[in-house]
């Protein structure tokens, strides 16, 4: 599922305050439940063969105006921000990283501004995020993106769609398109802030505010009084996905959970070490891909990705399940697929790279290959 596909109607109602913000005591080592400083990640020194392969099948997919071609009914520049970064992680394709944020940096505008009314658009919070996380990973400046003009200002720009008042204080959105904001887009917020030098309390304030008792998040919780148990067959309660960016989010900004989310985590993950989108690992539902990976970087980013198995299985194993291999026709090798969905799939595979790298967000920019590492020979 794309990121806008996740994101649900967000509601108003009393405001509380940011108190109960915990950040890391200086010199004392991060436990899951706490978190550390705000820093960028960057690729490991060897990075993981899954990842460097995954990494060559979306190089070459890079079409040479530096766009990504259209798939799965959205436009190619939907892809783009994120698959920039997956290339970062996994320090492959350098060619494809500066032609890229070339083309990004020419046509950014219609991909972040939303439709909000008949006659109007606003600027989509989780949408600049994505360029912006993009745009600090293959080393652009994210406040002059493209230009040196005030809407070349990212930051500015997602500084401005903060709501500053009621239960919706620190959030990031526009009233005027509330289906643009949630958990999810709100983690991204964080996390683009935090990479350009910007980290926001108010929206780890919200963020804080949010989580359910049990650790994990949902789309939007409209009161602290609503927070059902997970259920995937009723589609309601906290999800896999909100979660892992919730926690990125919070722990890019410095700040930890008020509730340990491994609990969540490992009570959502299935005997294969995958996740699917809902939490609480059930028949109603099976592990994809995506759930998966955002969920491994979330765990990567508490220190905890090989900790967290079921049945001795952790999440990047889950994640492999899903990688195509050498004795699939050439062109498909190295990608991920979707259930249900024949092939590679193009947004799985971006969102596979920097789980399977082992790299959470926010990424910094590395030395790249201008080489594309090559798909897997046949068996």
């Amino acid at each position: 599922m794309l990121v806008h596909h996740r994101l649900i109607a967000a509601g108003m109602a009393l405001a509380t305050g940011l108190s109960g913000l915990a950040t890391t005591v200086p010199g004392r080592p991060a436990s899951p439940s706490t978190a550390h400083p705000a820093v960028l990640h960057t690729a490991p020194r060897h990075v993981p063969v899954a990842a460097k392969v995954a990494a060559g099948w979306l190089g070459r997919h890079f079409q040479p105006d530096g766009n990504l071609p259209a798939a799965e009914g959205e436009p190619g520049i939907d892809y783009l921000p994120l698959g920039i970064v997956a290339l970062v992680s996994a320090q492959a394709g350098s060619t494809q990283i500066r032609t890229g944020i070339r083309f990004l940096e020419s046509h950014f505008e219609s991909y972040v501004r939303i439709q909000a009314t008949k006659t109007s658009t606003v600027d989509a919070p989780g949408r600049l995020a994505q360029v912006i996380l993009a745009a600090v990973a293959a080393k652009a400046d994210p406040r002059a993106f493209g230009g040196t003009a005030p809407a070349n200002d990212l930051v500015a720009r997602l500084l401005a769609t903060q709501t500053h008042t009621g239960w919706d204080a620190g959030l990031f959105g526009s009233p005027a398109a509330p289906t643009y904001s949630s958990t999810y887009t709100q983690g991204l917020a964080l996390l683009a802030l935090a990479a350009a030098g910007a980290p926001n309390r108010a929206g780890a304030g919200w963020l804080l505010r949010q989580q359910c008792y049990a650790g994990g998040w949902m789309s939007y919780r409209g009161t602290p009084a609503v927070c059902p148990a997970p259920n995937a067959a009723k589609h309601e309660g906290p999800d896999t996905n909100s979660t892992a960016l919730a926690v990125e989010g919070l722990l890019a900004t410095g700040v930890s959970p008020r509730h340990d989310p491994l609990p969540f985590f490992r009570r959502s993950q299935y005997p294969t070490g995958g996740f699917g989108y809902y939490g609480g690992a059930s028949a109603a539902q099976t592990p994809d891909p995506d759930s998966t990976a955002v969920v491994a970087q979330a765990l990567e980013a508490l220190g905890a990705l090989f900790a967290t198995r079921r049945d001795g299985h952790d999440a990047l194993t889950g994640l492999a399940a899903f990688r195509i291999g050498c004795r699939a026709p050439a062109y498909a090798r190295g990608a991920y697929q979707f259930p249900g969905v024949a092939g590679p799939n193009l947004y799985a595979t971006i969102q596979a790279i920097p789980a399977a790298a082992e790299v959470p967000y926010p990424v910094n920019a590395g030395p790249a290959s201008a080489k594309l590492p090559p798909l897997p020979a046949a068996c």
